[in-house]
């Protein structure tokens, strides 16, 4: 029986992959262009585990948890983000993420997209929804929208 779902975002929540971000010179959003620049392979290569993924890697293997990974990131099934996750941190139940670069929804809307549906579905119907993310303002939507728990994870990347 599922008693928690936990959300996890990826970038500055369970991986570091600051190496390949940066934010615009107003800081107040991510330089996007550097971000697609440098989203290949041999820079995923180079992202890191953050001291979250342990929280990730306990919720896998509990089985009253389903676990989802909820990113703005844009992906496609066996891509090299896919690769980095299976190798490093093991799939998740559920990745919800951009289906390639032209989608352009904010990214709590593009992650509330995903997860709403479940919810509704008769095995989630009580359990306690936990989200771990960096950026506030979507964490704050996400827990408002799904009655849920917020975990701030403070990053260098929560733009």
């Amino acid at each position: 029986m599922i008693t928690k779902i936990d959300i996890f975002d990826m970038d500055g929540t369970v991986i570091d992959s600051t190496h390949r971000y940066r934010t615009m010179p107003s800081g107040d959003r991510i330089d996007l262009d550097h971000w697609i620049e440098n989203d290949i392979p041999e820079m995923i290569a180079r992202d890191s585990l953050l001291p979250m993924a342990e929280q990730y890697k306990k919720a896998c293997i509990d089985p009253q948890t389903y676990v989802i990974i909820a990113t703005a990131r844009a992906c496609e099934d066996g891509d090299a983000n896919y690769q980095f996750i299976e190798k490093h941190l093991g799939l998740p139940d559920k990745f919800i993420h951009r289906e390639g670069r032209s989608d352009t929804r904010g990214g709590a809307e593009l992650k509330l997209k995903g997860i709403k549906p479940l919810l509704n579905l008769k095995q989630f119907v009580n359990a306690k929804v936990r989200v771990f993310e960096d950026n506030i303002s979507y964490l704050k939507k996400m827990c408002d929208t799904l009655d849920g728990i917020g975990i701030y994870v403070p990053s260098k990347q929560g733009h």
